[in-house]
């Protein structure tokens, strides 16, 4: 047994769900026929079914062949001379699976072993679909269960439907995931899956369609994320932002499928990640709408970054792709600025959003005469301005904590922050998105409170609100 998991409860659940399945088709009397063997290569004749349902594997998300054998070894002693076909070799065949995995690609001399690995996916899901569209007659439907937060994983997907002449005419959003199980903590899986609906067309489409221009339905996908978006917040449920995101991928996905081929005003051709980034940044509108009682527009880009990434993955660990492809919708590019601004570091494929602790040189260190590198710490409190509204609100927890009340609020005076709306929209944004366990957060509470509260006169009812909504908020195991 490791952790809640066990052989026997493991064996119930899968039994459980068999009978629950079961009874879905008690109803039909013809025995079911069950193959084994590689999904591009199905022994069903052309337009032979009415429908197919794929659970397709996740990009890069979880290696299946690799946490396969952890089971695989036992079956194949229970098993082995009942199936011998299938438990033959001594492992699970780790070459022909559909993943993301550089370990298993030959470098090309042109593209990075992630690239390579990329490519293998796309290609691999889309030998998939093309089977699956043969045996599909016209008309017939694909449902494609997907849970994954990375764009990139979602472009190479899309693309593999497109180029197998399917066409996505439906999504559905369901909270599916468990977010403890085994392969997946911590990774790339949402708690929400995407179901695809899409058709083999009854009369394929001729090869000598025109490309759409994406400067005209660009609008229409950042419309129909932002609908999505808002029906989503509206439904009660309590999803995270990023389920709001992956939920609006469905509907933007469809109106790009609709319209394939795309290409930009030079003729390029337009990939499904872009029409994504298009709905990332159209929930991120409706987030900032509903989450947040004051605009963004006069703070800078770098602090609205940093509070956007709060307030999306309301976590300091985020996905790096995820944080570089917020970035650029606010117009940073994160990676310009991280070795000058130090707000946030990285482990592995995870971007560390870095506290004032981590940025700013202590006020009392500096008045005895201690140094801290001005490299590791890039903002200094004794300064009168600052580069980013960040660094202003960094560098005023930063005094609080060693000086005090009192020396905060001549501090701030000294600046003219109470009257920078910029300064106080940052300390009331980020009080809303930073959480409560943060070391951050109690001070940003002392700085709008107290004397210095007084000072920049913000208004904090908003604070007990979310409090009452915490204790009464609906989650999904209430249905």
């Amino acid at each position: 047994m490791v952790g809640t998991y066990s052989y026997e409860s493991e064996a119930e659940n899968i039994i459980g769900s068999y009978e629950e399945t079961a009874q879905y088709v008690s109803h039909v009397d013809e025995p079911a026929t069950i193959y084994r063997g590689d999904a591009s290569d199905l022994p069903i004749d052309d337009s032979e079914l009415q429908a197919v349902v794929i659970d397709p594997p996740y990009g890069d998300n979880i290696v299946y062949s690799e946490i396969s054998d952890a089971f695989y070894v036992w079956l194949r002693e229970y098993l082995g001379s009942v199936f011998p076909e299938a438990f033959g070799p001594q492992e699970t065949n780790k070459d022909d699976e559909a993943v993301e995995n550089p370990a298993l690609v030959d470098q090309d001399s042109d593209s990075s072993n992630g690239a390579s690995a990329r490519e293998h996916y796309e290609n691999k899901m889309r030998s998939i679909f093309t089977e699956a569209h043969r045996v599909l007659e016209p008309g017939g439907v694909i449902t494609i269960y997907f849970t994954d937060k990375e764009i990139g994983a979602w472009d190479s997907l899309t693309m593999s439907i497109m180029e197998s002449d399917f066409t996505i005419t439906a999504t559905h959003t369901i909270s599916s995931e468990s977010p403890s199980r085994i392969g997946v903590q911590g990774q790339s899986s949402a708690d929400t899956s995407l179901l695809l609906t899409c058709r083999k067309p009854v009369n394929p489409t001729q090869e000598d369609t025109p490309p759409t221009l994406w400067s005209d339905i660009q609008e229409q996908t950042f419309e129909a994320a932002r609908q999505k978006a808002t029906d989503l917040l509206d439904s009660d449920l309590n999803l995270t932002k990023t389920d709001v995101i992956i939920g609006a991928f469905g509907p933007t996905l469809r109106v790009f499928t609709e319209e394939y081929p795309v290409v930009d005003i030079h003729d390029n051709p337009v990939r499904p990640k872009q029409a994504l980034e298009e709905a990332r940044r159209a929930v991120t509108e409706v987030l900032i709408e509903r989450e947040l009682e004051d605009s963004l527009d006069e703070v800078d880009s770098l602090s609205r970054w940093y509070i956007l990434s709060w307030l999306v993955y309301e976590s300091e660990n985020i996905p790096y792709d995820e944080a570089r492809q917020l970035g650029i919708g606010v117009g940073v590019q994160i990676d310009e600025i991280k070795q000058d601004t130090k707000i946030w570091g990285k482990s592995g494929d995870t971007l560390v959003l870095k506290g004032q602790d981590y940025r700013v040189r202590d006020y009392t260190a500096l008045e005895a005469g201690e140094k801290r590198r001005e490299q590791a710490y890039p903002v200094n409190p004794r300064d009168t301005s600052f580069d980013y509204n960040i660094d202003a609100v960094h560098a005023a927890l930063n005094v609080l904590e060693t000086k005090g009340g009192d020396f905060a609020w001549n501090w701030l005076k000294e600046r003219d922050l109470q009257n920078a709306s910029w300064f106080t929209k940052t300390v009331k944004s980020l009080l809303q998105v930073v959480p409560q366990d943060h070391p951050d957060y109690e001070l940003l509470v002392n700085l709008a409170s107290g004397e210095t509260g007084q000072l920049l006169d913000i208004d904090t009812d908003f604070l007990s609100r979310e409090s009452e909504d915490e204790q009464t908020r609906t989650t999904l195991q209430d249905f």
